[in-house]
C-alpha cells in the first residue's frame, strides 16, 4: 500500500541517458544477464514500462535505477539520447522503503 502512494506521487519526465549513472542502484538485483532479446524487443516495439528513477535533490542532484536498469542499458546500446522516466523526488525515502522484499 506504501508503494502504491510512492507511485502514485512520481511524475514522469524525459532524462537524458547522460545523466543516469550506468551503475547499478541501490536497489538493483541484476547482473550475468543478456540483453539481446531485450534491445531487440525495445527496438521493435519500444519501451513499454518507464523506468523508475529516485531523484535526490541533495548537492548533487543525483538519480538512482529503482526499476528499469536492464532497459536503461539496453536504451544506451541502442543509442537512445533520452527516456521517459517516473521519478519520484526526496532525500527523506529510504531505499529499503522502495524495495519489494
Amino acid at each position: 500500500m506504501e508503494m502504491d502512494n510512492l507511485l502514485n506521487n512520481a511524475e514522469f519526465d524525459e532524462i537524458a541517458l547522460n545523466e543516469i549513472d550506468p551503475a547499478p542502484g541501490p536497489c538493483c538485483m541484476s547482473f550475468g544477464f543478456d540483453l539481446r532479446p531485450l534491445i531487440q524487443s525495445i527496438d521493435e516495439i519500444g519501451l513499454i514500462d518507464a523506468p523508475l528513477m529516485l531523484r535526490d535533490r541533495g548537492q548533487k542532484d543525483e538519480l538512482s535505477v529503482i526499476t528499469g536498469y536492464k532497459r536503461i542499458l539496453a536504451l544506451r546500446e541502442l543509442r537512445a539520447e533520452h527516456v521517459t522516466c517516473r521519478i519520484l523526488s526526496g532525500s527523506t525515502i529510504s531505499p529499503l522503503r522502495l524495495s519489494p522484499y
